[in-house]
């Protein structure tokens, strides 16, 4: 069974509308991706504008627990760091361990060390 992307929803309060995430596709496919669906959709769209980026980055340091390193983390270095490397970082400036999972699934979510 293949594992699905890393997922990290959030909330865009001009877009209640739709479900928004930020999704890792790998440093190649341009590391993380914000994304939305409209409710009730099934198909996921790239976002394209710059409050997008902002809220997912935000999102993504809330995932993490990295708010209080976001000096040291701008959003450009963030952007090319996978979920594994994310983590690595919290290790690297001895934050306590936590588990963090993917929100793309509820199913069998794998762990943030499993992406690359």
């Amino acid at each position: 069974m293949s594992k699905s992307v890393f997922g990290v929803k959030y909330n865009d309060p001009d877009r209640s509308d739709c479900f928004c995430s930020v999704d890792w596709w790998g440093e190649k496919r341009g590391g993380w991706v914000p994304v939305s669906k409209s409710i009730g959709g099934s198909e996921w769209y790239p976002e394209n504008s710059g409050k997008s980026g902002q809220l997912a980055y935000e999102a993504i340091l809330k995932k993490f627990h990295l708010e209080k390193l976001a000096k040291e983390l701008p959003m450009e270095k963030v952007q090319t760091m996978s979920p594994a490397a994310l983590v690595r970082y919290r290790e690297k400036n001895r934050l306590p361990a936590i588990d963090v999972f993917t929100d793309a699934t509820t199913v069998n979510p794998n762990r943030a060390e499993e992406y690359e």
